[in-house]
């Protein structure tokens, strides 16, 4: 991983799991930030998308309202891929 903060590249974790439609994410080194993102079926024509975030450092935790803009921009373009 690139760290745009210092400019180095960092060890990262980076994980699929088809079998549970979840991507796992995060620091390594230093503990900074993980994440995970699963799809579940909600119903037959819908999917549920549910994101876990969390940041040890409270130095490395972007704002609050960056997080939720770039999260709803995430969503939408996910949707637009499902949907077209």
């Amino acid at each position: 991983m690139h760290d745009d903060d210092t400019g180095r590249d960092a060890a990262a974790l980076f994980r699929a799991d088809r079998t549970r439609r979840r991507l796992e994410w995060g620091t390594r080194e230093d503990d900074r930030y993980e994440g995970w993102l699963q799809v579940d079926r909600a119903d037959e024509r819908t999917s549920e998308v549910t994101i876990h975030l969390s940041f040890f450092d409270e130095s490395s935790a972007p704002p609050v309202d960056i997080v939720d803009q770039a999260l709803d921009d995430s969503l939408h373009r996910l949707s637009r891929m499902v949907t077209a």
